[in-house]
């Protein structure tokens, strides 16, 4: 519950009229009126002739640091020490991301920031729509399978990707909370063990959901595995990419991976390795096995990023690096890109495939806008075994929609999908892999084939694929609206196979843009978006 607490932060305002006068907050009040608008930009001002940093915020209610009520984000470079110089304006988000906690139709609350100068910003916090989450328990017990294991971190994540809350087991190995209704992945956590998700699992992907229902008591149990003591340890911090400062909850993931950006090959299902990511935005993954990784890195509202030293981030495996893992690697940094989950529409459908032995437990489904300049990557869900996901927290727009599995192919949803307020939730979605694209022996298409690229829309680089049945001499171009050719990607003799080719767009301005194959005879085009 959010408590009214206006008499109090008036008291606050009056003993530093003098000072708080130098930054002017616009707006000074924030309405949050519906579960589609919990997303608003405070601007402040520095008007006195001193620089002023922004060093903490907090709330009157406490509440955020029991559950994440609400995300804080600077629209700018700002690293870790947000500073407004005189005459200049520095741009906040503040989002409502506990929504399922609001039980008062109106609930007030004052976000307070604590600047230097001995500054005090309060901010004026409303919330005017109510929803009824009912609510049930989770519980249970971490061992290592013969004793009980204390001071265990637990992590709760909601519908699976969103981090919810975070509880510690007692001198028992117990753990008990409430939690509203909902799907939930859970992961375990404590030092010199592997950070292991329910049902054994060593990573998010094939991890059991634990459905919660109403005055429902859940019981999950742990069984952690202590580390082998192999030597090899990697660390780094997780950065907003906008702001460069640090990202202060989710987890890394240490994924075996075999590849190389430019080819598509389908490889064996191997054991990953978890760490979380501390309050600082730090992390450490300790006893990896020696071989070579890919790095993913998970949190709530931000797209999940791989590890890339050229392009600092990526969203895509694609685009990612590998990392040989054989000793001690520190100073490793991701960068994640904003996502814009802060509505409430919902997305949900079933991947499926005529391969008996496609594994459906491991696939990222991305929910993108082609008409938003803002960001790319508006949510994501990971299927779970039987291939259904549900992208939820969606704000109202026109969705495309990607599914991504490592070391296959991704797959374009081939219709847009519309959020509205007539339409708020979209179900019985299917995205098809065929079995060509699940065969470790793949054959090849009877006649060339030119992929849709991915990303897409992209900023700056993007992947184009294509296919040969035969040798030929293949050209590949693109082009502008005005059907003016921009890049040349490919001119020359290919043998028959699949290729896929970077291309870089960092000179060329936002837009549509048209990329044409010619092999032989044949001859395709397909558009593509830039946007910067």
């Amino acid at each position: 519950m959010i408590k009214r607490i206006l008499a109090f932060s008036a008291f606050i305002i009056l003993n530093n009229y003098s000072l708080f006068a130098q930054i002017q907050a616009s707006p000074d009040t924030i309405d949050f009126n519906d579960q589609f608008h919990r997303l608003v930009n405070i601007y402040f001002i520095n008007k006195g002739s001193q620089p002023v940093s922004i060093d903490s915020i907090y709330y009157a209610s406490n509440i955020n640091y029991q559950n994440n009520f609400y995300l804080t984000r600077f629209n700018r470079t700002v690293n870790n020490v947000p500073l407004i110089n005189p005459g200049d304006t520095l741009e906040m988000d503040c989002i409502l991301t506990g929504y399922f906690e609001v039980d008062q139709g109106d609930s007030t609350d004052t976000m307070y920031l604590s600047a230097s100068n001995n500054l005090t910003i309060p901010i004026r916090i409303n919330i005017r729509f109510f929803k009824e989450y009912y609510k049930g328990v989770i519980r249970g017990f971490v061992t290592n399978g013969s004793a009980p294991l204390d001071n265990t971190n637990i992590y709760f994540y909601y519908n699976g990707t969103f981090p919810f809350k975070k509880v510690i087991t007692d001198n028992n190995g117990y753990f008990s909370t409430m939690l509203p209704i909902g799907d939930y992945t859970i992961a375990a956590e404590k030092t010199n063990y592997y950070m292991t998700f329910y049902n054994q699992q060593t990573g998010p992907f094939n991890a059991a959901k634990i459905l919660l229902y109403e005055n429902d008591t859940a019981s999950v149990n742990f069984t952690l595995q202590p580390e082998s003591n192999t030597g090899n340890t990697i660390d780094g911090f997780i950065l907003d990419r906008v702001a460069t400062s640090t990202v202060h909850t989710g987890y890394v993931i240490v994924r075996p991976g075999r590849h190389t950006p430019s080819k598509i090959k389908a490889g064996p299902v191997e054991n990953d390795y978890l760490g979380a990511i501390n309050p600082d935005g730090s992390f450490r993954i300790n006893n990896i096995p020696s071989g070579t990784y890919l790095l993913q890195s998970f949190s709530g509202y931000y797209a999940p990023s791989y590890y890339s030293s050229s392009n600092k981030y990526s969203e895509f495996w694609q685009q990612a690096d590998t990392i040989v893992i054989n000793n001690n690697i520190s100073g490793i940094s991701i960068n994640m890109d904003r996502d814009s989950s802060f509505g409430g529409g919902i997305i949900d459908g079933t991947i499926t495939s005529s391969s008996a032995n496609f594994d459906y437990s491991n696939v990222i489904i991305y929910a993108f806008s082609v008409f938003n300049s803002d960001t790319i990557i508006y949510n994501y869900a990971v299927t779970d075994s039987l291939g259904n996901f549900e992208i939820d927290r969606l704000p109202y727009g026109n969705f495309q929609l990607l599914a991504q599995k490592l070391n296959y192919p991704d797959i374009l949803y081939p219709s847009n999908v519309f959020i509205n307020p007539a339409n708020e939730t979209v179900t019985g979605i299917n995205i098809q892999y065929m079995v060509d694209m699940v065969n470790n022996n793949k054959i090849l298409p009877q006649s060339p084939v030119l992929y849709q690229n991915y990303p897409n829309p992209f900023n700056p680089v993007t992947i184009i694929s294509y296919s040969i049945p035969q040798n030929e001499f293949v050209k590949l171009d693109v082009y502008d609206i005005l059907g003016r050719r921009t890049s040349e990607l490919v001119n020359g003799e290919k043998p028959k196979g699949e290729y896929s080719v970077e291309f870089n767009a960092s000179g060329l301005p936002s837009g549509v843009y048209f990329y044409r194959l010619r092999a032989g005879g044949y001859m395709q085009t397909k558009k593509l978006i830039i946007l910067k």
